[in-house]
């Protein structure tokens, strides 16, 4: 993936780094998202027509009078399973063996531009990207450890939220895997962001992290994701909004992503080619070899004994 920015000051740089690539990665977590093309999804309005009372949750109830104070809202998991179908189902979720992603990213108002691409194959992936002027950075999980390296903190196993943070973004469809990732679901209520009526669905992971999915309610189409980035730098929040769906392979997935993050910056991110169940040459989703490998934990790192 591409990207351009523009007058990224020092201090902002080591922090940007560990951002984009987390927050590239948790966005493709979210994975394919959109509506079968060959067979357009119902509204969130039909969906609700065709469930039965008792997977809905209860209404609003006024303490004093008793009044319902607003409609009935689906149930969390209707939703999610209404996205997955308008995604393509889960038998054409359950095709893809192995996804190649790559594309652009520009950080907007920045001076930074880079390339990035993803491989992912049965929960495992790994993911590269290079920043100009900063470096380049992997992340990746084999099956048992999630590292990640950058050229300002190094190689590092991750562990706690971030681990965490990181599997769930190895998931190919997160609403079709949300119980391998999540405890709770919970319907929040309607909302609107950037001119999108949304319904909007709070997950809650073991740890406490929480993620809220906002779908259109017209398609079912997830377009907005609210998440916090974890990371030795602190915690940023992150909006990610999804747009530019295409078919591929029967799977809708969205083209176009814009990070807002933290208030303080914009990335946007684009596909520009993905590879369905190809043949991944030379790919290792182990961490690197030949470099020492440091904890995650700053405080937890070596001392630099160095004079």
């Amino acid at each position: 993936m591409k990207i351009t920015l523009t007058n990224t000051s020092l201090h902002l740089r080591p922090r940007l780094s560990g951002w984009v690539a987390g927050c590239m990665l948790a966005t493709a977590a979210i994975g394919p998202l959109g509506c079968n093309s060959e067979d357009p999804p119902a509204s969130m309005a039909q969906v609700r027509d065709n469930v039965q009372p008792e997977v809905q949750t209860s209404a609003v109830v006024d303490e004093v009078g008793g009044k319902s104070q607003a409609p009935e809202l689906l149930n969390a998991e209707v939703i999610l399973n209404a996205h997955v179908q308008a995604s393509g189902g889960t038998k054409a979720i359950a095709a893809f063996e192995r996804v190649y992603l790559e594309g652009s990213l520009e950080v907007l108002r920045q001076n930074i531009k880079g390339t990035a691409r993803q491989w992912w194959r049965d929960g495992k992936f790994y993911g590269e990207q290079e920043l100009l002027g900063i470096g380049t950075s992997k992340a990746g999980f084999d099956g048992k450890v999630v590292w990640a390296s950058d050229p300002i903190l190094g190689m590092r196993m991750l562990d706690g939220k971030e681990r965490e943070l990181y599997l769930r973004s190895g998931s190919l469809s997160l609403c079709h895997e949300w119980k391998q990732h999540f405890v709770r679901a919970e319907t929040l209520g309607e909302t609107e962001i950037d001119g999108h009526k949304l319904i909007e669905v709070r997950l809650e992971s073991p740890m406490g992290q929480k993620v809220i999915l906002g779908f259109d309610v017209s398609s079912n189409i997830l377009f907005s994701t609210k998440f916090t980035q974890v990371g030795p730098t602190g915690e940023t929040e992150v909006l990610a909004l999804s747009e530019d769906y295409r078919a591929v392979e029967g799977v809708m997935f969205p083209h176009k992503t814009t990070l807002r993050v933290g208030g303080l910056m914009e990335i946007v991110q684009k596909v520009t080619k993905i590879e369905v169940n190809g043949t991944f040459e030379g790919v290792d989703f182990g961490q690197p070899g030949g470099r020492e490998v440091v904890a995650a934990d700053p405080t937890k790192q070596p001392a630099n004994t160095d004079g």
